[in-house]
């Protein structure tokens, strides 16, 4: 019997042991997956925290790039220039953020993200790239590529159709007139911009060794500069920089062109207002309203009118000319939008823009578009922005609005009233943000 019992309680002991060992591994292994489960999610907590980190270091290259104390040169606040970029980086605790500016243009801003991994030394990165745009609208009075001629001796200032203190019913009025309209060229030339005897009242801008010439009856500056009567010939000191260099990019047009309607042709319209008077029962040789438009080219000679009596955008595939008393003419509360696929001849009676602001009238000079010219009876109110474009004013009704060209001349006496409020948005920056892209 002793031995029975012996062998019972060694039979226990042996079953205790193993389950005591089974209960352990499975201890162990519940452990272990407990542990790189937290490992795991931890991992993912700093996965994830490299990019609020990396876009924290976006929105302060950003910040600098549209610093006002910035122009193309970034190497202030911390930042140094490497090689052709502009480097700063900072680090907290256990986060690293390396930012990148690149010298283009339009800077590329990559932001490397660090964050030390879990328990370890080392860091679990992530990268991200963002590319910008300017953002341009007409930021100045005239901008091209290549040469500025001003002939005659017109005035070239600025107002605001959105401040008061500029202007008077939102119109131009020279005695509320501002002095903030850049002339500006990337050309790099000796006389680069010529003003002639144009009294300029704002900046004048070249690319790298450009210069500027002011004739003598001609004049640049401030208000009391160019008022002071003392400083003919002359451009006041501070008021002109050769540093400029600004990308044009080409114009593209926007869809659904190619689906658009074609203009309505002589039709007869009954009451139709312009610039406050309201016609009879009148023939126009074209009429489009809302929507988008598609033309092959337009020819207008005699007395033809061309209606635009709603927001409007119309592509030209070929060629615009008005010539005689023909005349494009806006109606109070519409607007136009000329895609111009071949060169542009605005005489005769010019444009008429009733609602009388220049963002009511909008012509875009596409790539096979290279000469734009306006000569018409009526003053011009409006944007040119055609970058391949030879870009000619003539006549002595003044135009208001702001110009883009490859080149640009102003002649006949006739001024220049550049709309401030063309400008974009200066809260939004120089540069906006193009694309977004994790590396």
């Amino acid at each position: 019997m002793h031995i029975r019992r012996s062998t019972e309680e060694g039979s226990v002991l042996a079953i205790t042991l193993i389950l005591a060992a089974l209960i352990g591994l499975m201890l162990a292994a519940y452990l272990t997956l407990i542990g790189s489960q937290n490992r795991f999610t931890q991992r993912s907590q700093v996965w994830n925290n490299a990019i609020p980190l990396c876009e924290s270091g976006v929105e302060e290259a950003l910040a600098h790039i549209n610093y006002i104390g910035t122009t193309s040169n970034f190497a202030i606040n911390g930042w140094v220039l490497a090689n052709t970029n502009f480097v700063k980086a900072r680090t907290n605790s256990d986060m690293i953020c390396e930012m990148n500016i690149s010298g283009d243009l339009q800077p590329v801003i990559t932001v490397k993200g660090s964050v030390r991994a879990p328990v370890q030394t080392n860091y679990v990165t992530r990268t991200v790239r963002v590319k910008t745009k300017f953002n341009r609208r007409f930021p100045q009075a005239v901008l091209a590529k290549g040469s500025i001629l001003i002939g005659g001796s017109g005035i070239i200032d600025s107002f605001s159709s959105t401040n008061s203190l500029y202007n008077t019913g939102g119109q131009y009025d020279p005695a509320k007139r501002h002095d903030d309209a850049t002339i500006a060229t990337d050309a790099k030339a000796a006389g680069a911009i010529n003003l002639g005897s144009a009294t300029v009242y704002g900046r004048g801008a070249t690319g790298p060794g450009g210069t500027i010439v002011v004739g003598g009856s001609g004049v640049l500056g401030s208000a009391a500069w160019d008022d002071s009567g003392a400083h003919k010939g002359n451009a006041q000191p501070g008021y002109t920089t050769d540093d400029l260099n600004l990308y044009i990019p080409e114009n593209k047009l926007p869809p659904p062109f190619p689906a658009g309607f074609s203009p309505w042709q002589n039709q007869t319209l009954l009451g139709v207002t312009i610039g406050g008077v309201t016609l009879p029962s009148t023939t126009f040789a074209y009429v489009i309203g809302d929507g988008d438009w598609v033309v092959d080219a337009i020819n207008l000679s005699s007395k033809d009118i061309f209606l635009v009596n709603g927001k409007a955008r119309l592509y030209v595939r070929t060629t615009t000319t008005l010539s005689a008393q023909a005349a494009i003419k806006v109606v109070n509360v519409a607007s136009l939008e000329l895609y111009a696929g071949g060169n542009i001849d605005l005489g005769g009676g010019g444009v008429a823009n009733g609602p009388g602001y220049a963002v009511n009238f909008a012509v875009y000079g596409l790539k096979t578009c290279t000469a734009v010219s306006y000569s018409g009876n009526a003053q011009f109110i409006g944007t040119i922005n055609a970058p391949q474009a030879a870009v000619s004013l003539t006549g002595t009704a003044d135009a208001i609005g702001a110009i883009v060209g490859a080149s640009f001349s102003l002649s006949g006496g006739m001024g220049l009233h550049y709309d401030e409020a063309l400008r974009g948005d200066p809260k939004e920056g120089r540069y906006l943000v193009a694309s977004w892209q994790e590396m």
